[in-house]
């Protein structure tokens, strides 16, 4: 009766620890989908910044100044609207770049319940052995 008993407690243990894993997982998927969206508008925005700063850029300096300096001012702001989607797309791949593997919490939190188990099966041998 006492190893139904313990095998019932271990059966127990397993199934609170997966529980406690799978909510965990789930936690960082949705942290992930949420990353992931921000990062989705982040590109759109800028994708869409320049574009539509090159065009309106090209029409109001072509009308504003065809008879003079057209050229120096067209160069200027494709200069500046141009920085300004490349520091949009840096800030994304940045974001790219230092986003944490996807489960990575969970995984980490496997291996030390993993390692604990492997610690604590020899204990448990000598304990039942005295």
């Amino acid at each position: 009766m006492a190893l139904l008993d313990s095998v019932g407690r271990l059966a127990a243990s397993m199934t609170d620890i997966l529980q406690t894993r799978l909510a965990l997982a789930s936690l960082e998927i949705e942290e992930e989908l949420q990353r992931f969206l921000q990062l989705l508008l982040w590109s759109l925005a800028a994708f869409f910044c320049a574009c539509f700063a090159v065009v309106l850029l090209a029409v109001m300096l072509i009308a504003l100044f065809w008879d003079h300096y057209r050229l120096p001012l067209i160069g200027g702001m494709i200069a500046a609207f141009g920085g300004a989607s490349y520091w949009m797309f840096a800030h994304i791949r940045n974001q790219l770049a230092s986003k944490p593997r996807l489960l990575q919490a969970t995984l980490d939190e496997l291996e030390k319940d993993a390692a604990h188990l492997r610690g604590a099966a020899p204990e448990e041998r000598q304990e039942n052995a005295n």
